[in-house]
C-alpha cells in the first residue's frame, strides 16, 4: 500500500514506512507524482508534463526525459504499474494500491454530508472533524505552479465546506461551542463570504452570546457596504431583527475550545524586503549575471528572500543548502546544485564521457542510468577528485550554457570541496548569476567559508554584498493592521521576519486574531494586545520553546533528535533511534509540521527553521542531551550512517576514547579521497578529545598529509616531527622521517638529506619503508648533485617495489632516475626512463602524477629534434 501526502508537503509512504525523498532521485520527479497523482486515472500528455516540468526552457528531447523520470518514480514507489504509459502520455493508476489524502479527505467531507442528509448529526459532526484534522495547504512546494492551481482551488471549496457544513451539524448536534470554532474557520478563510457569517451569528446565538452575534453581523454589514457595495440578504436581516427583540443575552454558557494551533495560519506574506529584492535581480540582470552576497541574522528572511528570487528568475534556478553537521562531508551543498542542473535536461550528461563521467557518477549516481556501459578504467583518488571537480563544472557549465541562477542557502556551513566547484564555476561560466547567503557571525576570520568570501570579492568585479535589516514599521503594517499590534511588535521585538511570524502565530493560535479581506491580520479579541505584548516581549526563542513545550513527550524526543542531527534525515533513522515503528514516527512528525516546528525537505525532516533547533539543543540538560547523543550514535552506526557523524554523537555522548578512533577513520577517509581540508577539520576534531598515544599519533599524520596537499608544509612537517616524538625506532619511524625529508627538500637540502640517512637506518629489514626511503634519498640525490649515487640507490628501491607489486612507488623511482639522466645531458635515455614511468602511473591509475614524467619526456623530444612528437607527449 502506497499513500501519498500532499496536504502540506509532498511525502510518500509505502506500507506505514516513508520513501525517503531522496529514493525519487531528484525534485522533478517529485514534481511528476505529485502531478499524475493530482489527476488520477486521466492521461496527462507529454506536453502537459514537459511544460510543468521545465516551464520557459523545455529540454532537447522532453520525451525521453521524461521517461527517465518515469522510471525514476517507478522506482521509487515500488510498484511499476502504480504509473501507466498510455497514448502520448501517463496516468496514475486508481485502484486500492494508493490511497491520497486529498483523495481521502474530499471523501470524508462527502461522508459527513450523507450522515448529515440521513438525519445523523452526531456521525456528520464526527466525520467532518475527523476530515479537518487531515488538513494542510494543498501542494504547498507548487503554490505559485499554474498546473497545482485548479487542484488547490477544488480542496479549499471543499475545505469551506467541511468547515460550513461541520457548523450546520453541530448545531444540529447540540455543540454551539464547536460550531462557533467552525464558523470562525470559515470566516476566517472568506472574511466577505455570508453563509459563513450568518452561520458564527447563528453559533454564538445558540451558545448564548446574542451580543457576539449581533456583533457579527454589523461586521459583515459594514463590510459588503465598504467592500462591495451590497447590502445583507434577507435571510441575514432577518436574524439580526430577530436577535434585537430577544432579551438581554446572558452570559455566555459554554466558553468555545481553542483554536487548532495553527487554524488560519501558514505562512505571512512576502513584505519589506522589495528594495533588497530588486537589488538582487538588477545584479542579476543582463548577459553576464553578478554574484550578491546575502547576509543575514538567524531569523533575518535570507531563505524567504532566495524563494521570492526564484520565483522571480527568468533563468533555471540551481539550489543548493548547506547543514552544520556536513561541513566536514565534501560534495555535500554541491550535490543538491548538480542533480538541479543535471534535471534541466538529462542529455546534459552527456557532455561528460570516459573517465569523467566516471568520476562524477560516484558523487551521483543517477549519472549511471544516463550514460553507455564503459570499460571501468583505474582511477586512484587523486584523480577521482580532479576528474569529478571538472566534470561537475562542465555539468553546470553545459546547464547554464542559456543563463542559469545558483541559489546557496546557509554558505556558513559549506564543505571545502563544494567551495572549490562553487569558485571554478563562478569563475568560468560567465552565464552563470549567483546568490550566496549566509550568516556573518558564523564565518569568522578563517577556514574554507572565509577564504572563499576573500577571494569572490578580490577576484571578481560583479559581486554586490546586501545586508538584510530588520523589518520596518511600513512593512509590519502590510502584515497587521491594528497599530497598536504594530507598536507592540516594533517596540518589543527585532522585527525580524521570525519575531512577526512568531507574534502572529500565536494570536492566530489563540484565536486572538483574524485576517481581513485583504489578507492582513487583526485583533478580534480585546486581549489580543495583552497577549501580543507577553509574546513579544517573551521573544522568539521563548516562544519557540513554549510551543515546543506544549508537546508530547514522544515529539519533544524526536524534536531533540533532528535537532541534535542538525541536518534532514530520513524517519528511518528516527525509528531506529526511538526504537519505534515508523509510522508512529511519521505521525509524530505529521504533528509537529502542523505546529510549525519540522518541515521536510529535499533530503528527510529537519526543524522548522534553524533557531528552533538551536533553541532546543540549547536548553537540554546535560545528562539528557548525552543520552540523545548516544541513542544517535547507537541508530547511526546500524544505520551504516558517515563515520564522521558518528564520531560527533560518541563526542556528545562522553565516550572521548570511542569518539577520538572513529575521528580517525573518518579523517583517514576523506585523506584517502583526497579531500584535504575535510580531513584536518576531523582529525582536529579528534585531536581536541585528546586522545591516547596511538590515536593522537595517527591523527597527526592524517592532519599533516592534508596541510601538505593544501601547501602549508611547515604546519605539515611540525606535526609529523609530533609523530616522530612518539615513536622509538623500526620501520614507522623511518616512514615517518621518509615524509618529513621530502616534505623539506625544497626548503631544507642538508637536513633532508640527514632525515633520509636516518630514515635508512630505522628501516632495518622492512622493505617497504627502506624503498620509500630509498625513493627519497635519490631525489635528494638528484638535487644535490650527488649523481654517482642515484643509479645505486634507485636501483635498489626499483628492485624492492617490483618484489612488494608497487607499480606507484616503481613509478616514483624512475621518475627520480630519469631526472638523472636529463641533468647528465643523457637525454634518450632520460626521455625512456619518463616514459617508463607515465605509463607506470597510469596504469596504476594515478593519473595526475602522470602529468610530469610526460611533459618533461616531450621535453626530452624537443631537445634530441622530435618537436612533434614532444608536443604530442606535452598536449
Amino acid at each position: 500500500m502506497v499513500d501519498i501526502r500532499l496536504l502540506g508537503r509532498f511525502s510518500a509512504r509505502r506500507d506505514g514506512e516513508e520513501i525517503p525523498p531522496t529514493a525519487f532521485g531528484g525534485r522533478l520527479v517529485r514534481i511528476l507524482v505529485r502531478l499524475l497523482v493530482t489527476r488520477r486515472g486521466e492521461f496527462v500528455s507529454h506536453d502537459v508534463l514537459a511544460e510543468a516540468l521545465w516551464p520557459g526552457r523545455l529540454p532537447a528531447d522532453p520525451v525521453a526525459n521524461l521517461q527517465v523520470l518515469v522510471n525514476r518514480a517507478r522506482r521509487a514507489l515500488g510498484d511499476p504499474s502504480l504509473v501507466v504509459t498510455g497514448p502520448g502520455g501517463y496516468a496514475f493508476a486508481v485502484d486500492g494500491r494508493c490511497i491520497v489524502d486529498g483523495e481521502r479527505f474530499v471523501g470524508l467531507v462527502a461522508e459527513g454530508r450523507e450522515h448529515f442528509a440521513a438525519g445523523h448529526p452526531v456521525a456528520a459532526l464526527r466525520t467532518f472533524r475527523e476530515a479537518l484534522e487531515r488538513w494542510g495547504e494543498p501542494l504547498a512546494e507548487d503554490a505559485y505552479e499554474d498546473w497545482a492551481q485548479a487542484y488547490r482551488t477544488r480542496l479549499a471549496r471543499v475545505h469551506l465546506q467541511a468547515l460550513e457544513d461541520g457548523t450546520t451539524a453541530a448545531l444540529a448536534a447540540r455543540d454551539p461551542a464547536g460550531a462557533v470554532v467552525l464558523a470562525e474557520q470559515a470566516v476566517e478563510r472568506e472574511p466577505l463570504r455570508e453563509i459563513a457569517h450568518l452561520l458564527l451569528a447563528q453559533a454564538f446565538a445558540a451558545s448564548g452570546d446574542s451580543v457576539a452575534a449581533v456583533r457579527t453581523i454589523d461586521g459583515l454589514r459594514r463590510r459588503l457596504a465598504d467592500e462591495l457595495g451590497l447590502d445583507l440578504s434577507p435571510e441575514v436581516r432577518e436574524l439580526d431583527r430577530h436577535l434585537l427583540r430577544g432579551q438581554p443575552p446572558g452570559p455566555v454558557r459554554t466558553r468555545p475550545r481553542a483554536m487548532p494551533e495553527t487554524a488560519g495560519f501558514f505562512e505571512l506574506p512576502f513584505v519589506g524586503r522589495d528594495r533588497e529584492l530588486g537589488t538582487i535581480l538588477e545584479a542579476l540582470h543582463g548577459a553576464r549575471p553578478g554574484i550578491v552576497l546575502l547576509s543575514g541574522a538567524s531569523g533575518a528572511g535570507k531563505s524567504r528572500l532566495l524563494a521570492e528570487v526564484a520565483a522571480r528568475s527568468s533563468v533555471p534556478v540551481l539550489g543548493a543548502r548547506a547543514f552544520a553537521p556536513e561541513r566536514e562531508a565534501a560534495w555535500s551543498m554541491a550535490r543538491s546544485a548538480l542533480r538541479e542542473a543535471l534535471s534541466l535536461d538529462l542529455d546534459v550528461a552527456r557532455v561528460l564521457a570516459g573517465r569523467a563521467a566516471s568520476a562524477l557518477a560516484r558523487i551521483l549516481p543517477e549519472l549511471d542510468e544516463l550514460r553507455s556501459p564503459e570499460q571501468d578504467v583505474a582511477v586512484d583518488a587523486e584523480g577521482v577528485r580532479a576528474l569529478a571537480l571538472e566534470a561537475a563544472v562542465r555539468l553546470l557549465e553545459s546547464a547554464a550554457s542559456a543563463g542559469a541562477l545558483l541559489l546557496a542557502d546557509d554558505l556558513q556551513w559549506a564543505d571545502a570541496t563544494s567551495l572549490s566547484l562553487l569558485s571554478a564555476a563562478l569563475l568560468r561560466i560567465p552565464q552563470l548569476g549567483a546568490v550566496l547567503a549566509y550568516r556573518p557571525e558564523e564565518v569568522g576570520s578563517d577556514g574554507p567559508v572565509a577564504s572563499f568570501l576573500a577571494d569572490l570579492e578580490t577576484q571578481w568585479a560583479r559581486v554586490a554584498t546586501l545586508a538584510l535589516p530588520s523589518l520596518s514599521r511600513e512593512a509590519i503594517g502590510e502584515l497587521v493592521v491594528d497599530q497598536e499590534l504594530v507598536d507592540v511588535i516594533v517596540r518589543a521585538t527585532v522585527a525580524t521576519p521570525l519575531a512577526v511570524t512568531e507574534v502572529v502565530r500565536t494570536l492566530a493560535g489563540h484565536g486572538d486574531v483574524e485576517r481581513d479581506p485583504d489578507g492582513r491580520w487583526r485583533a478580534r479579541t480585546h486581549e489580543a494586545i495583552g497577549t501580543a505584548a507577553e509574546v513579544a516581549r517573551m521573544g522568539e526563542v521563548r516562544s519557540i520553546a513554549a510551543r515546543v513545550a506544549r508537546q508530547p513527550a514522544s515529539r519533544r524526543e524526536l524534536l531533540s533528535l533532528l535537532a541534535l542531527l542538525g541536518r534532514e534525515t530520513p524517519a528511518r533513522i528516527l525509528a531506529t533511534a526511538t526504537k519505534a515503528r515508523q509510522a508512529s514516527v511519521l505521525d509524530h512528525l505529521d504533528g509537529l509540521t502542523q505546529a510549525g516546528l519540522v518541515r521536510i525537505g529535499d533530503a528527510g525532516w529537519a526543524p522548522a527553521h534553524d533557531l528552533v533547533g538551536e533553541m532546543i539543543v540549547e536548553r537540554l540538560g546535560g545528562a539528557q542531551r548525552g543520552r540523545m547523543h548516544e541513542i544517535l550514535a547507537r541508530a547511526l552506526t546500524t544505520e551504516r550512517g558517515d563515520v564522521s557523524e558518528v564520531a560527533r554523537h560518541l563526542a556528545g555522548a562522553g565516550d572521548r576514547a570511542a569518539a577520538a578512533h572513529a575521528y580517525a577513520d573518518a579523517a583517514r577517509d576523506r585523506l584517502e579521497r583526497v579531500e584535504a581540508a575535510e580531513a584536518g577539520r576531523l582529525a582536529d576534531a579528534g585531536l581536541r578529545l585528546d586522545p591516547d598515544l596511538t590515536v593522537r599519533a595517527a591523527l597527526l599524520e592524517i592532519r599533516a598529509e592534508g596541510r601538505a596537499v593544501l601547501g602549508d608544509l611547515e604546519a605539515a612537517r611540525a606535526d609529523l616531527r609530533a609523530v616522530l616524538g612518539m615513536r622509538r625506532s623500526g620501520s614507522e619511524r623511518s616512514r615517518t622521517m621518509s615524509r618529513i625529508a621530502m616534505l623539506t627538500l625544497g626548503d631544507d637540502f642538508a637536513r633532508a638529506e640527514e632525515l633520509v640517512e636516518m630514515a635508512l637506518t630505522e628501516a632495518g629489514s622492512d622493505a617497504g619503508a627502506r624503498a620509500e626511503a630509498l625513493t627519497v634519498a635519490a631525489f635528494v640525490d638528484v638535487n644535490t648533485g650527488r649523481l654517482d649515487r642515484v643509479d645505486t640507490r634507485s636501483t635498489e628501491a626499483l628492485t624492492l617495489f617490483e618484489q612488494l607489486g608497487d607499480s606507484r612507488g616503481a613509478a616514483r623511482i624512475l621518475d627520480a632516475r630519469a631526472g638523472q639522466r636529463l641533468f647528465q645531458g643523457r637525454i634518450p635515455e632520460a626521455a625512456d626512463m619518463y616514459d617508463r614511468a607515465a605509463r607506470l602511473y597510469l596504469d596504476s591509475g594515478n593519473l595526475l602524477q602522470a602529468g610530469t614524467p610526460r611533459g618533461y619526456r616531450g621535453w626530452c623530444l624537443a631537445l634530441m629534434g622530435r618537436a612533434e612528437e614532444g608536443l604530442a607527449d606535452v598536449d
